[in-house]
């Protein structure tokens, strides 16, 4: 991968700058460490990694990365080399930096309120049809992720996807100076992380930052039909992509529940479901088309296109359920996405359970009302809620129009799974959807263990409190 020397040329130390030891791999959990292995101690929320340098060094680690002041780490140095920084994060992040830069590989970077890691999945697969490609693995989108992710290119590769997050200021373009994209993608711009950028004109900049960081022969790819995006101005090429009524890209269901679609006159068929995915296969079909690779070939591979992650809008049978499980993450971008996905499912009753959107700051109250409103306004039968701050979108929900009787709001999981049953009707579908520290995969499980020959519960059918 590099040498000792070449991590002191980035690190600026000169203690090491003529030692030609080479590096086979880049590790930072010490039980993973094989022989050749740089080692960076990462202090986590759980483990700090400055505590096992020792057995990393045991493992076969050849240099080290630490925290200064680590004793384990002074007494390896007499065996190898150790660098003493003060932030190792930020030091992998330049390592990480300049080892991307040692190849000639092109990378599409994605950042966006919602949608982004399903959009990176599906540009990855649709590009792996023609090329050797690197992705993000999951959502490894943050200043540990993305260097790993850096550190496993090889020249063998010919384009690399890359997921970047945020959820404050200036992160984006942190990960983009590490990353040094040639393609930046913006999903969308939402009411995402208010908590740390209190109005969405600020996310927008910080999305904007992506782009800022690309070449003069970079290119752009926006979401044209996102009222932010439509109207930024770029120093580049700037390709964007929107549903499209005159190629009829605007019907997307057909009676399978799949998305069907046109971009010129291809046809596109995809086995997923949901307005928000139509934005996610245009945007990765617009990638395509920069790769030149033929729209033909693309809706020949988009047939045979799964959806790995199980927790994104996945629909399933349970029991005597149908449920939609979207419990990966929830913010309103991606709630409202999702409503106008359920209301599109099916002709049987429609249900919604939710827990709270975090991390909005001084307008949770007013977006989870917002919320409540919207569901009100759609096609929804019953609505559940879970959490203090859910409990405003129940509030938002009555206050528009929906039936009390059919709203039914609780503190936490344990008081719903006692009335779920009774609240719940054979051939429902059922949309669970939630902050990630909600854990509402709990939900999706507790449904799907819930069977027709279960004897409700003899419980009261109304909310365990009224929304205030």
């Amino acid at each position: 991968m590099f040498t000792v020397s070449e991590i002191a040329q980035v690190l600026k130390n000169r203690k090491y700058k003529d030692d030609r030891t080479k590096i086979k791999g880049v590790c930072i959990d010490s039980r993973k460490v094989k022989k050749g292995d740089l080692y960076i101690a990462i202090k986590g929320e759980r483990f700090n990694g400055n505590d096992f340098v020792l057995e990393a060094y045991k493992k076969g680690a050849v240099c080290i990365i630490a925290s200064k002041n680590t004793k384990d780490a002074v007494a390896v140095e007499k065996h190898i080399p150790v660098f003493f920084v003060k932030d190792t994060i930020k030091n992998m992040g330049d390592i990480a930096c300049f080892y991307r830069c040692k190849m000639d590989i092109p990378i599409v970077a994605i950042t966006g309120s919602a949608g982004k890691t399903s959009t990176k999945e599906i540009i990855a697969f649709l590009l792996s049809k023609s090329y050797k490609v690197l992705k993000t693995e999951g959502t490894k989108n943050n200043f540990i992720g993305v260097p790993l992710t850096l550190f496993q290119l090889k020249k063998t590769h010919e384009v690399g996807v890359v997921e970047l997050g945020t959820n404050s200021p200036g992160e984006i373009s942190r990960l983009s100076q590490i990353v040094q994209p040639d393609v930046g993608v913006i999903t969308n711009v939402g009411d995402a992380h208010l908590k740390g950028f209190k109005t969405r004109l600020n996310v927008l900049k910080e999305k904007k930052e992506l782009i800022n960081s690309l070449p003069d022969n970079g290119i752009a790819v926006l979401n044209g039909d996102d009222q932010l995006l439509n109207k930024i101005k770029v120093h580049c090429k700037k390709v964007m992509f929107n549903i499209d009524k005159k190629s009829h890209n605007d019907k997307y269901y057909d009676k399978k529940g799949a998305l069907s679609f046109y971009v010129g006159s291809v046809k596109f068929t995809v086995s997923l479901i949901g307005k928000h995915n139509l934005y996610n296969v245009l945007c990765a079909v617009t990638v395509g088309q920069i790769f030149d690779i033929p729209l033909k070939k693309m809706a020949l591979s988009l047939k045979k296109y799964r959806a790995e992650n199980k927790n994104r809008f996945f629909v399933s049978r349970k029991g005597r359920y149908t449920v939609i499980d979207d419990t990966y993450n929830s913010n309103p971008l991606s709630m409202q996405k999702a409503i106008e996905s359920l209301d599109k499912i099916g002709k049987n009753k429609k249900i919604i359970i939710v827990s709270d959107m975090l991390e909005l700051g001084e307008q949770s109250k007013k977006l989870h009302i917002q919320i409540g409103k919207n569901i009100a306004s759609a096609k929804i039968d019953k609505l559940i809620t879970v959490g203090k701050e859910a409990a405003y979108i129940a509030n938002g929900a009555i206050k528009n129009g929906m039936e009390k009787a059919h709203v039914f709001v609780f503190n936490e999981k344990e008081s719903l799974y006692k009335q779920l049953f009774n609240i719940l009707e054979p051939n429902d579908i059922i949309l669970v959807k939630g902050s990630r520290k909600a854990k509402m995969e709990e939900v999706v499980r507790k449904i799907e263990l819930m069977k027709s020959s279960l004897q409700p519960s003899a419980v009261s059918s109304q909310p365990e409190e009224d929304p205030k």
